[in-house]
């Protein structure tokens, strides 16, 4: 199952390299088990190719994050659709970028080239660009039959929501500067 890693700044405090130095560690940690493709995405800033992150991977690469409000990576191993570029996360249309971890029922049996994270992302869009309205968006592209761990974010709005059912695993650890 993939990985998806998070750095917050807490209390308006922005990403700094000290930061940078854990989420590249926690990205090489994550890169061993989810070899199908990477990406990285914040407020500003967009990364993501369809190869394993591993030490090749230049560690300048990162720091165009600094200074802003949060990083969200995602290490992708691949359970739904093709190992392409379109299917590495984080996917970003028009009014999101996503990234899920998890099984989506309703999602796999549509398409063999496109993921159940594509077009649960498709699915939040078409939603949002009709309702303007994040939450409904998201609860429209998620239903109690699947597993997931989600984050969504809004650009025009610039916020960002993470959501997660009860059975995928969550942890969290404490960067001090």
């Amino acid at each position: 199952m993939c990985e998806i890693n998070v750095i917050y700044g807490l209390n308006d405090t922005k990403i700094n390299k000290n930061h940078l130095i854990a989420l590249r560690k926690m990205a090489l940690s994550s890169g061993k088990n989810n070899q199908d493709g990477f990406g990285f995405f914040s407020d500003r800033f967009l990364i993501k190719k369809n190869v394993c992150f591993d030490e090749k991977q230049p560690k300048r690469m990162l720091n165009r994050f600094v200074d802003n409000d949060f990083v969200v990576s995602h290490f992708r191993l691949s359970t739904a659709g093709g190992k392409t570029l379109d299917n590495t996360q984080p996917i970003k249309l028009d009014n999101l970028i996503l990234v899920h971890n998890g099984h989506l029922s309703g999602y796999s049996t549509i398409s063999l080239t496109k993921s159940d994270s594509y077009k649960l992302a498709l699915t939040i869009e078409q939603e949002f660009k009709q309702s303007h309205d994040e939450i409904k968006a998201i609860k429209t592209g998620l239903d109690s039959e699947n597993y997931y761990s989600v984050f969504a974010y809004f650009p025009a709005t610039k916020r960002l929501f993470y959501v997660k059912d009860s059975v995928t695993d969550f942890k969290f650890f404490l960067v001090k500067d």
